[in-house]
């Protein structure tokens, strides 16, 4: 067949002169070498085989769905094997064989094309399901699948059986899949596209002090000058650093200056960026021990020059301290301590427990620090111990007060989460945006919201991921308000929380994507490995 070239879905002869179209066949093996055969996911009943909707007897039913049968047709240009769709619209009933007296055999339901019949044609008996009966036997086994067809479920027939039932069915569906050839083509111009995108790949796996080894997804055969990539240091490096990616070969990875590593410039938890400039790896993240790192007050965050706050929230009981600053919290009506999450580099096995029948909270005293006016992110961990119901308020963190001294307040509303702004104070200029998100009850979730100020937008992410759509209209400044920081309530404590909290930090600045997803995998690094994209 000659090469062919036109608009895909043409019926246009061959023969036609300036613009080819495809035929059917062509569109067939076309189809053919991007997918596998196998059931299609998400239509219908995906082709489920059950027992009698109307009760258990000698039939089983087949439900609603789409595959790809793989068949060699002899009436077809080329006589080779092509993909042809199949489509069930209704549930099919399918009749079993009576059982055997005496053994027991196995049946295996399939869909089958009649290659004998043209599928370009209209005759209607081309697509078949189907009973193949298989042997009686002591150690009965299911017929073998016959060409151009796919299996769907085996069932077992017992000897002297009266009725099927949903436990003699056995499934057998095979899903229909990108071709692994067109996979690596597309992990190819992924890894292009990266590298023309400037955006770093993490490294799935990364081990060593000062002898690093790393894998990216999809595997490196060699370094080419401008691949970037990044990675959460397991340790902290005592000297000059090697780095090996897919066992490509060790080569230096040094400072952002190009001076070969001095201990502790990589800092355990801390995350590094680098870029391959031909002949050696170069840091384009700050050095770890000089801009904070894990060891400091700020724990190697992202932007730690413009964390506001931290507050671990990992005591026993009473005053709990801010680990940047000087913003200490009070405890109003003793807030007590439950089992926390713990961190890679910062473990904090307590967290806050707030009771909302006893109105507790935690506060801080207004300051010029805590007077957020532009750009705002906060970060915690919240556990709720149950979700609120109905237009129940559950205040996460606030800066509100009075109908005249209204700056913030972040809160949680039956799946709901709600950041209100007032941007002078009053009521009459708050706005409120919402964004829909449950969390899990009784479990852990990390949450950060970001305020873009200029934009007027708001973003919240859940476990590192951003939620919903970003809000857009806020108010384009916050009230510098006198009204306390309270977490865990609002109005003069009211709107209590009702759950742990952990880990809270305020910025004033906007995350990034990429920082907010650092944060979440702070904790669950060690547990879920690291991000592969």
């Amino acid at each position: 067949m000659a090469n062919r070239a036109g608009p895909i879905g043409s019926q246009e002869s061959q023969a036609a002169a300036t613009v080819p179209g495809w035929a059917e066949h062509e569109l067939l093996q076309f189809q053919r070498d991007f997918l596998s055969a196998g059931v299609i996911q998400g239509h219908g009943d995906e082709l489920a085989v059950t027992e009698n909707s109307g009760g258990a007897n000698m039939t089983v039913e087949v439900g609603i769905g789409r595959a790809l049968v793989s068949i060699t047709p002899t009436l077809l240009e080329d006589n080779t094997p092509y993909l042809c769709p199949f489509v069930v619209t209704e549930v099919v009933e399918l009749n079993i064989t009576t059982a055997d007296a005496t053994f027991a055999r196995k049946d295996r339901i399939i869909m089958r094309v009649d290659v004998a019949t043209n599928p370009i044609g209209t005759a209607s008996n081309i697509s078949i399901l189907e009973v193949l009966a298989g042997t009686p036997s002591g150690s009965p086994s299911a017929p073998a699948l016959p060409s151009n067809a796919i299996s769907l479920a085996i069932v077992d027939v017992p000897a002297n059986d009266l009725a099927i039932t949903d436990s003699q069915i056995t499934d057998d569906r095979s899903y229909a899949e990108l071709n692994s050839g067109v996979l690596a083509s597309i992990a190819r111009s992924s890894d292009l596209l990266t590298t023309q995108n400037d955006a770093p790949t993490w490294l799935g796996t990364i081990t060593g002090t000062n002898t690093l080894t790393g894998t990216a997804t999809p595997t490196r055969t060699s370094y080419t000058a401008g691949m970037r990539f990044a990675f959460i240091a397991q340790f902290s490096n005592t000297g000059a650093v090697t780095l090996n990616i897919d066992g490509i070969g060790a080569v230096a990875l040094v400072g952002p200056d190009g001076e070969a590593l001095s201990a502790g410039d990589i800092l355990i938890g801390g995350i590094v960026e680098v870029r391959y400039d031909g002949t050696q790896f170069v840091m384009t993240s700050p050095k770890q021990s000089t801009s904070g790192g894990i060891g400091g007050n700020d724990n190697g965050l992202p932007q730690a020059e413009l964390i506001v706050s931290r507050w671990y929230l990992d005591e026993a009981s009473g005053t709990r301290e801010d680990a940047v600053s000087s913003n200490d919290l009070t405890d109003n009506n003793t807030v007590t301590s439950s089992a926390g999450i713990d961190q890679l580099n910062a473990t904090s096995p307590l967290s806050a427990q707030f009771t909302r029948s006893s109105s507790e909270y935690l506060s801080a005293a207004d300051n010029a620090e805590l007077s957020i006016t532009d750009d705002m992110s906060i970060s915690l961990w919240l556990y709720p111990d149950t979700t609120p119901a109905g237009s129940a308020v559950h205040a996460i963190v606030s800066k509100w007060d009075a109908t005249t001294n209204l700056s913030f307040s972040f809160n949680y509303e039956n799946g709901v989460f709600k950041l209100r702004i007032s941007p002078d104070g009053t009521v009459p200029s708050i706005v409120d945006k919402t964004i829909t998100a449950t969390i899990t009850e009784d479990d852990w979730s990390h949450v950060v919201l970001v305020y873009d100020a200029s934009a007027g937008e708001i973003k919240l992410y859940v476990n590192g991921v951003q939620v919903g759509s970003t809000a857009t209209g806020a108010p384009t400044s916050i009230f510098d308000g006198t009204a306390p920081i309270r977490i865990g309530a609002d109005t003069a404590g009211s709107n209590t929380w009702n759950g742990r909290m952990q880990d809270v930090i305020l910025w004033n600045a906007e995350l990034t994507d990429a920082e907010v997803f650092y944060l979440y995998r702070l904790y669950t690094q060690p547990k879920e490995g690291l991000p592969t994209t």
